[in-house]
């Protein structure tokens, strides 16, 4: 598949595809996090982020796990 980016720069359709752009970023970043989410309920991944980084460790598991789904909303 070719794209013509002279086309896209001053095209009308240029919004959307940014628009698109943007979306498909935030899906996949909101993705990421529930996977992140998930794996942190697993003992061997707790230790191992707790190791690496104790403050967003306790900070992780008092504050945003417990909420997930209200953030994730």
């Amino acid at each position: 598949m070719k794209v013509n980016l002279k086309n896209l720069k001053f095209g009308k359709n240029s919004f959307w595809l940014m628009l698109d752009s943007v979306m498909l970023v935030l899906i996949f970043l909101n993705l990421t996090w529930m996977i992140f989410d998930f794996a942190f309920t697993a003992h061997f991944i707790q230790n191992i982020i707790e190791e690496i980084s104790p403050s967003f460790f306790q900070y992780y598991r008092d504050v945003i796990h417990p909420d997930f789904l209200l953030y994730d909303f």
